[in-house]
């Protein structure tokens, strides 16, 4: 085929030019959950993130917009939360999660720095059941991929089906070496 002739051999650049004619994906998941390292994965490997940038916190497709109308974080409580839906969904996005006992000690520690200080435990605990019960739901469309932060080696090969490019372990590794920015802290609204 054309595409094939022209991206030819160029690796990545065959990513980046399918990836302009796809449209690239969404990345979305929870506050602590790898969103930045798995955008930076992406985008170093061709793939266009739609949401590389953060939007607004209020978007609908901020990447740590909810997927349920819950909000138990104070300092969001001034947002407008626009829950996921299938409607929604008319482009390919990535949703990441991670084990619920490696995010809680994460979270918590992000929290305080944050100065969410009326959050508990058992409110994080809440926000990430209606998050996972959400991506179930959506766990059948074909345009939503899940993805497990913490088993994210293993994940690669999936991954690169769903994103149409190939993602090596040397990617992973050049990834991990690297320093992420993380997302500047989020404080309430006065």
């Amino acid at each position: 085929m054309l595409f094939d002739y022209i991206a030819g051999a160029y690796g990545s650049a065959r990513c980046r030019l399918r990836n302009i004619i796809f449209n690239g994906v969404y990345v979305r998941g929870l506050q602590r959950s790898g969103t930045n390292f798995v955008t930076s994965l992406l985008s170093e490997s061709g793939v266009r993130v739609l949401n590389d940038i953060d939007p607004l916190r209020q978007d609908y497709w901020h990447k740590h917009n909810r997927l349920h109308d819950k909000c138990y974080y104070p300092a969001m409580k001034p947002y407008t939360m626009h829950p996921f839906s299938d409607e929604n969904v008319n482009q390919k996005t990535i949703f990441i999660y991670r084990d619920i006992e490696i995010w809680l000690p994460s979270i918590t520690r992000w929290s305080k720095k944050c100065g969410w200080t009326d959050i508990s435990t058992e409110k994080f605990r809440t926000d990430y059941e209606h998050y996972r019960q959400r991506m179930e739901h959506f766990k059948k469309n074909p345009l939503v991929h899940l993805l497990n932060f913490d088993n994210i080696s293993s994940s690669l090969p999936s991954l690169s089906s769903f994103v149409s490019c190939e993602i090596s372990d040397t990617d992973l590794q050049r990834i991990r070496e690297k320093k992420i920015r993380h997302s500047p802290e989020f404080h309430e609204r006065t």
